[in-house]
């Protein structure tokens, strides 16, 4: 199998459904602006908003990084290997998420009744829409 073969299940984690909310990395400023107009986010709000965005920023960019790393030197050929490569990803989300929700529940808790509607609708499912 080539390396592109062995890589293509890493490249969906990461490009797919199981990114972080609002993290695939390609589109992230596209979400904030998504975001930041449904949630109608006003001026008061915008040092948690700031805060919010350079963590999904950083979470962005990170995942880049790692998926040019990866494809910069190939999936290991051997399934514990692979499977290790897929540890440290899934720990790299996995950091992402918890920078995301600690984030996050500033500008939640300075957000008006109506927006948190619209935050926990945008979060609904199992991984989020964000």
């Amino acid at each position: 199998m080539s390396d592109m073969g062995k890589m293509a299940p890493m490249m969906q984690m990461m490009r797919g459904s199981h990114m972080m909310p609002g993290m695939q990395s390609d589109h992230i400023e596209g979400r904030i602006a998504y975001m930041k107009a449904e949630l109608a986010i006003t001026d008061a709000q915008m040092p948690q908003w700031t805060a919010l965005t350079n963590v999904m920023r950083a979470n962005a960019q990170g995942m880049r990084e790692g998926m040019a790393k990866m494809m910069q030197v190939g999936m290991p050929s051997t399934a514990p290997a692979r499977a290790d490569a897929m540890v440290q990803m899934m720990s790299m989300h996995l950091d992402g998420m918890k920078s995301m929700a600690n984030a996050g529940k500033p500008l939640y808790a300075v957000l008006t009744d109506a927006q948190k509607k619209i935050a926990d609708d945008m979060m609904s499912g199992p991984m989020g829409r964000m």
